[in-house]
C-alpha cells in the first residue's frame, strides 16, 4: 500500500520533498496540520484514533523512508496510545538499532490504513503535516480534526514570512519575497 500511496522515489536523506507533490495517490482534498510530534500526545492520537475508527479503519500503518533501516509497522488503534508509543518507538525490539527511537530516527514519516482512501506524510523539516482523502474520509477528517487543519495558503504565507524574517535580520531594507513558484504548489495541493 505505501507503493501506491506515497512517491517514495523522491524522498531523499539530502532534501525535504515538500513542496513537490508526496503522494503517487491522486486525492480529492489535501490539508495541512502542524507538526505534532508523531501524535506523541494523548489527545492527538485521540483525534486519529477517532477518524480512523468513523471511517471503519482498525489498524494504522506507519512507516518511514527505506534507507532508515526500519520496519512498516502496523497499529491495532484499539489497543490504545500506550500501546502505540512502545510500537512507534520501538520499545518492543530491544535487538533493533533503533530501540526506543523507532520511526522518530526520520524527519519524515508515512501514516495510512488498509483502505488507501486517506495518507499523511509527516514532514519536520517543515513543521507539517501534509494530509490527502478521498471524499468520505476527507468527511470524516474534516470534522475529527475540527480547528487543527489549513490549506497550502496558509503553508505558503507562513514559509514567507519566515523566510523574509531572517532577511531582514540580514539585510533591514530587504524588501518582502514571495515564494518561487507559489502559483503552481497551490495548485498542486488544491
Amino acid at each position: 500500500m505505501k507503493e501506491k500511496l506515497f512517491n517514495l522515489p523522491l524522498f531523499s536523506p539530502k532534501f525535504s520533498v515538500f513542496p513537490k507533490m508526496v503522494f503517487k495517490e491522486k486525492f480529492d482534498y489535501h490539508c495541512f496540520m502542524v507538526f505534532n510530534d508523531w501524535f506523541d500526545t494523548f489527545e492527538d492520537f485521540d483525534m486519529l484514533r477517532v477518524f480512523m475508527e468513523a471511517i471503519n479503519e482498525p489498524y494504522l500503518y506507519c512507516s518511514v523512508p527505506d534507507f532508515y533501516n526500519c520496519p512498516d509497522l502496523k497499529i491495532e488503534m484499539r489497543l490504545g496510545h500506550a500501546n502505540f508509543k512502545i510500537q512507534y518507538l520501538m520499545q518492543d525490539q530491544p535487538e533493533h538499532i533503533n530501540h526506543n527511537i523507532g520511526l522518530r530516527i526520520s524527519p519524515i514519516a508515512f501514516w495510512y490504513g488498509d483502505s488507501g482512501d486517506w495518507a499523511m506524510v509527516s514532514d519536520l523539516m517543515n513543521n507539517i503535516m501534509i494530509v490527502g482523502c478521498k471524499p468520505a474520509a476527507a468527511l470524516n477528517f474534516r470534522a475529527d480534526f475540527d480547528g487543527k487543519h489549513f490549506g497550502i495558503e496558509q503553508v505558503i504565507k507562513d514559509k514567507e514570512y519566515i523566510h523574509n524574517f531572517f532577511e531582514k535580520r540580514k539585510n533591514p531594507a530587504a524588501e518582502y519575497a514571495e515564494m518561487d513558484e507559489k502559483l503552481e504548489i497551490i495548485e498542486r495541493y488544491k
